[in-house]
């Protein structure tokens, strides 16, 4: 008999795919070449932000889940709050580098309150979201809002990039090395 599709997990809903101790070590020493000035824009239980708190006293991350931000808050200051209205209380081009692994949340499963702002961004920076948009696309446009001219971005992307519609305009922007 088949059972049917299991439910997705909370985790998983919310877009909560943890990056390997290796791959956040990684980005965060790639991006320290950049300067000492680190975010990560959704650093969940902190994987990636203690990789950048062992290389400068400057990191600092965003986290939306109040009790993932005070899991990270033992390696560095995390604002728990939404990236999408954080973003409305920091000067952009503030950061050496932004590393992070984005949450992965289709279009109907996003928030509308989180999503719209989210969208807002795109729109600001001259792209146009769909209802396939999925929610590491705007995290994409914010780290590159965020860094300074010549510093660096390193987040975990899926496959799709490369091969999503809804993604097409993102890679027709900025160098996405």
């Amino acid at each position: 008999m088949f059972s049917g599709k299991r439910p997705a997990s909370a985790a998983k809903v919310r877009g909560g795919y943890y990056t390997p101790p290796p791959v956040a070590r990684f980005l965060a020493r790639w991006i320290r070449a950049a300067g000492p000035r680190l975010l990560e824009p959704s650093c969940g239980d902190g994987r990636i932000l203690r990789e950048l708190a062992m290389l400068t006293t400057h990191a600092r991350g965003v986290e939306f889940v109040a009790e993932e931000a005070t899991k990270s808050r033992h390696f560095a200051p995390v604002d728990a709050q939404s990236l999408f209205t954080w973003l409305d209380t920091t000067e952009p081009g503030k950061w050496d580098g932004v590393a992070g692994n984005p949450p992965y949340i289709r279009f109907g499963n996003w928030a509308p309150a989180q999503r719209e702002p989210a969208l807002e961004l795109m729109r600001r920076e001259g792209l146009k979201p769909t209802k396939l948009t999925n929610a590491w696309v705007p995290f994409v446009v914010a780290s590159t809002t965020l860094v300074r001219e010549g510093g660096r971005v390193g987040l975990v992307l899926p496959a799709e990039l490369l091969q999503v519609t809804y993604a097409a305009q993102l890679r027709g922007i900025g160098d996405l090395e």
